[in-house]
């Protein structure tokens, strides 16, 4: 008899740790979306790291460095088309307005598909967390094919072996310095990308608990409830 009351505390405590646990997605409350500021100087949409909760925000940093990272790449592969056009390299005039209309739909999409991956982990909506993982995972597969694809104005790592149309032996290097700089940040925008990707699919199928530091500390807790349940069980038995 004495066990019974201590048990049911127990449960009811177990229970609450889970719920608080679960509940940690995000200080939803606390989030001001009214306050634009992002990005800087065209304040469109809010963003801010701080008002979230440690598990949410570090799935947004992963979402946020791989939209900066796509960025990076769309502006340095439309500064190397404008300098090899500036140089007179043969239709780089062409390939640079191509860059600049990627750099500008590229950044656009990507920045839609950012903001749908913060909004959804700080609200727990699963519907735009599901869009997020739908577009991100296209974009990683854009992202993977320019690291290697060396036609039009894109110059990735097949490019390294293939520079040529060049007219002076300076711009022929500076075109091979561009091709394995931009191949390498495409390549770290894909794995990045894969790291936010993989972090909100866990996220949205088993929640904050899936980490492994809430899911340690959760364990820890529910183990440090359930001992006086077991200590009475133990009474009990005497």
């Amino acid at each position: 008899m004495v066990g019974l009351p201590m048990r049911k505390a127990a449960t009811s405590a177990a229970r609450g740790i889970g719920s608080t646990a679960g509940s940690a997605l995000a200080s939803r409350n606390a989030i001001n979306w009214d306050n634009y500021n992002y990005p800087p100087l065209l304040h469109v949409v809010h963003f801010d790291l701080e008002e979230l909760d440690a598990v949410p925000r570090l799935i947004v940093r992963w979402c946020h460095w791989s939209y900066k990272l796509l960025v990076v790449c769309l502006f340095t592969n439309f500064v190397t088309n404008l300098v090899l056009a500036i140089g007179a390299v043969k239709l780089k005039y062409l390939h640079a307005v191509y860059a600049f209309f990627n750099l500008v739909i590229g950044t656009t999409v990507g920045f839609y598909v950012f903001f749908s991956g913060y909004k959804g982990v700080a609200i727990a909506s699963s519907s735009m967390m599901h869009r997020y993982m739908a577009l991100e995972a296209a974009i990683i597969v854009l992202e993977f094919c320019f690291s290697i694809l060396s036609v039009a104005n894109f110059n990735g790592w097949t490019r390294v072996d293939q520079i040529d149309g060049a007219p002076t032996k300076e711009l022929k290097l500076y075109w091979l310095a561009a091709a394995f700089i931009e191949s390498i940040l495409w390549t770290i925008a894909y794995v990045i990308g894969c790291v936010a990707l993989y972090h909100v699919v866990v996220l949205d199928r088993s929640g904050p608990m899936a980490f492994s530091g809430t899911r340690r500390a959760v364990k820890a807790l529910r183990e440090t409830a359930m001992r006086p349940a077991q200590e009475g069980v133990a009474l009990e038995r005497l």
